[in-house]
């Protein structure tokens, strides 16, 4: 089954979007690559929280400003629109589901780690992948954390913004999005307005 994804929003024209990857000083982005450092064995788990930085304008990997289970984050500033009540589409997947969520199947541990996260609005939108187990939180819990089992080991976060034509042909093309979501069975959290009016 292909997932046509398209969100209609009453937004007004030229309005601008608030979806997008950030940059530590709430900056939006075209992309950025974000190292979460490990926790280094005897000392404080603030030293697990901290991590490296790297846009397309940086010259290099940075200290991040702060530390990644703040709201102020590269991380929370891009991930946190999804928790602020607007008209979003959003796709969260993980292998390691946020704790007491329901996933759609049963996942196995027979196929590849797959987590993300997918927000667009009618304009634009990010497509943030990453390696932390249990992240990020359900829509539901109605504002950005960061959750301890991602802090002993370093993880990565990979975020694009891309246009909302983009996200009109990856939900269109065929084994690209529909099998990275739906048939590894990780999908807990998945709202869109309306399929594909072409359909």
């Amino acid at each position: 089954m292909l997932l046509h994804v398209l969100l209609l929003l009453h937004a007004s024209g030229g309005a601008s979007s608030s979806i997008s990857c950030y940059d530590d000083q709430g900056k939006p982005v075209d992309w950025f690559y974000l190292y979460k450092l490990p926790h280094p064995h005897h000392e404080p788990v603030q030293e697990g929280l901290k991590y490296l930085f790297m846009d397309g304008e940086s010259e290099g990997w940075m200290d991040g400003k702060t530390l990644v289970n703040d709201s102020q984050s590269a991380v929370g500033r891009t991930v946190g629109p999804l928790y602020e009540g607007g008209d979003v589409g959003y796709i969260l997947y993980n292998d390691q589901p946020p704790q007491k969520q329901k996933l759609f199947g049963d996942a196995t541990r027979s196929c590849g780690h797959t987590k993300g996260v997918v927000v667009f609005d009618k304009q634009q939108g990010f497509w943030l992948v990453h390696s932390t187990p249990h992240f990020p939180p359900p829509k539901s819990q109605g504002q950005f954390s960061y959750p301890a089992s991602g802090i002993s080991n370093g993880q990565n976060f990979i975020c694009v913004t891309y246009p909302f034509e983009r996200f009109q042909t990856i939900g269109t093309t065929p084994n690209a999005f529909n099998k990275l979501v739906m048939v590894k069975n990780w999908l807990f959290a998945l709202q869109v307005s309306l399929v594909h009016p072409k359909i």
